[in-house]
């Protein structure tokens, strides 16, 4: 909670969380993170499967996502998507440019096919196929 308030202030976070209470009664889910957004929502906490020395810390989302794509993309010579991907969702976070398609990562990684235990693959390559 401490990175949360960090990153969206606050305020913010204690109306997401009086929204989220509300939502509950409701039964509306992810209410707090649609008002704080996607820095908050972005915020991994410490879990066992995550590499060493990283699994005792929370870690925040890329302070600039689409600076960090484009400067991959100009290394590596190709476009970048960077994408937060857990067990619930894909969110795509940046991009190289901002003409790429966001549905697309967000669909190709919608399973977390890269998983959080044992595979532990920071990195994809995705490509088109000729048929």
């Amino acid at each position: 909670m401490e990175l949360c308030i960090r990153e969206v202030g606050r305020p913010k976070v204690l109306w997401a969380a009086f929204c989220a209470a509300i939502g509950k009664i409701f039964g509306k889910k992810g209410v707090f993170y649609n008002i704080c957004g996607m820095k908050a929502r972005a915020i991994d906490g410490p879990c066992d499967y995550t590499l060493p020395p990283y699994n005792h810390y929370a870690k925040m989302a890329p302070d600039k996502p689409d600076e960090a794509a484009a400067a991959l993309a100009k290394h590596c010579g190709c476009d970048v998507i960077i994408i937060d991907a857990n067990d619930i969702a894909a969110t795509v976070l940046g991009k190289s440019r901002p003409d790429l398609p966001t549905a697309f990562g967000e669909q190709v990684f919608r399973d977390n096919p890269h998983d959080q235990c044992s595979q532990q693959t920071p990195i994809s390559i995705v490509r088109k196929v000729s048929a």
